[in-house]
């Protein structure tokens, strides 16, 4: 979910610096934007946009309205997530009163959304990152089977919190190691890119 709305602001700063500028500056901030546009058109973007819905600090409100965000929108999204994950099943009959509940904050999600807010709260004041499962674990127990959307939501976030960095990692590597390879040792090749992901 952090991707999706960290390409959002990106998209969003460089299209306003883009206004006041000329010469070479826009130059850069448009090569920056094809950048980005190519970035987007490469990834997953479907696991993307529902990683962001289902992250029960955002739900629906980074997004414009269009017709792709309307529940009948968001339920095929779902559904198509759903037969991708699992083999062409259907998913259950539960999933789209659950997710009406989930974005209406009503049924089993009756008090997440108090929830998410304190957490959000106790995060800031302690500094740390927020995780979207122990949101849902909220409001289940340890015991119980998953719900249609919470397993949804599990997946997603599974694949979300693997794909961006460790894509990257991997990605920096087969960079360093067919290019460069030849130029460094071993330890200068490691350490540029331990360097980067700290960067």
């Amino acid at each position: 979910d952090e991707v999706l709305i960290m390409f959002g602001f990106l998209t969003l700063t460089y299209t306003e610096m883009l206004k006041g500028v000329s010469g070479e500056d826009e130059v850069m901030i448009t090569a920056i934007m094809h950048s980005l546009e190519k970035h987007w058109g490469k990834v997953d973007q479907e696991v993307f946009v529902a990683a962001v819905i289902l992250n029960p600090m955002y739900k629906t409100r980074p997004f414009f309205r269009n017709c792709k965000f309307t529940h009948a929108g968001i339920y095929l999204l779902l559904i198509k997530l759903w037969k991708h994950f699992y083999c062409g099943m259907d998913p259950p009959v539960e999933l789209q009163r659950e997710m009406m509940d989930y974005l209406q904050g009503v049924g089993d999600y009756e008090g997440m959304d108090a929830w998410v807010q304190a957490t959000i709260q106790n995060s800031a004041m302690n500094h740390q990152q927020l995780d979207p499962i122990p949101m849902y674990e909220s409001i289940s127990f340890p015991d119980q089977e998953l719900t249609p959307l919470k397993k949804l939501a599990w997946h997603i976030f599974a694949i979300c919190a693997n794909s961006a960095s460790c894509e990257h990692l991997f990605s920096k590597f087969g960079l360093i190691l067919t290019q460069l390879c030849s130029c460094m040792q071993l330890k200068n090749l490691l350490n540029t890119t331990e360097l980067a992901l700290h960067l």
